[in-house]
């Protein structure tokens, strides 16, 4: 499920935040093989999102 701009989530226990981003360094979930949660989080690249923004996952 795609996750809205400024929606919080929890995942593994953490709170996380999407927000508008462009950069995969900028993700804090870059280093967990960010794919991986692409069914939780849906996808970031805005090309194939329905607000057409790219977004980054941060951590609260």
């Amino acid at each position: 499920m795609e996750k809205k701009q400024g929606e919080r989530f929890v995942l593994n226990g953490e709170i996380y935040i999407c927000t508008e981003g462009s950069s995969c360094f900028d993700c804090d979930l870059l280093g967990n093989r960010c794919w991986r949660y692409i069914e939780t989080t849906g996808n970031c690249v805005g090309l194939y999102r329905k607000d057409n923004t790219d977004v980054i996952f941060k951590r609260v």
